[in-house]
């Protein structure tokens, strides 16, 4: 009975090792499948800028001197910039002035408008630094924010502006979230 009894305790201690060894190992492979079947996508930096007219483009041509009133009337320029990525972004608008321009910006008024309400007052584009209109500004995954930007020559330039040509691009770009804005 003790060779019996030995072997019988053997066999079963060896069952519930193996019993333990498969079920062990049938949920290992459970849940590296699981947890290897959950996928997430993530895209960032992912503006998509949009301008009513299909261009980023501004010219001032053969434009003449007006008063704010009349500077204001102007339809100006509209454009969006949507996040269509999955993360917050921050970006910045700036102007970039043509190297051919025959007028310098200090005769040009401008008003820039975010989501139809005027962000100042008319002022002189030569004010602003770097010709930066939005240094810094957040916007949430999947958010569209609409913009206008309305320029005009100052009534108090004189006679040597006319004839004179003024001409920008509007830049959206992308920002670092800890870059310095001051």
């Amino acid at each position: 009975m003790g060779l019996k009894k030995k072997t019988l305790i053997v066999a079963v201690v060896s069952c519930l090792l193996a019993s333990i060894a498969v079920l062990g190992t049938t949920y290992a492979i459970y849940v590296v499948n699981l947890k290897g079947d959950k996928t997430q996508q993530v895209s960032s930096g992912t503006l998509n800028v949009e301008f009513q007219n299909n261009s980023s483009a501004i010219s001032l041509t053969n434009a003449y001197p007006m008063t704010d009133e009349d500077g204001l009337k102007n339809e100006g320029i509209q454009f969006s910039v949507a996040n269509t990525g999955t993360l917050p972004a921050k970006y910045r608008i700036t102007l970039v002035e043509d190297s051919n321009n025959t007028l310098t910006n200090n005769y040009i008024k401008y008003v820039f408008y975010k989501e139809g309400e005027p962000v100042g007052t008319p002022a002189l584009l030569s004010s602003l630094s770097s010709l930066v209109l939005v240094p810094a500004e957040d916007i949430a995954n999947g958010a569209k924010t609409n913009y206008t930007l309305k320029l005009w020559i100052d009534e108090n330039a004189g006679n040597e502006t006319q004839g004179k040509t003024f001409q920008a691009k509007i830049r959206v770009e992308s920002v670092q979230a800890t870059e310095n804005f001051s």
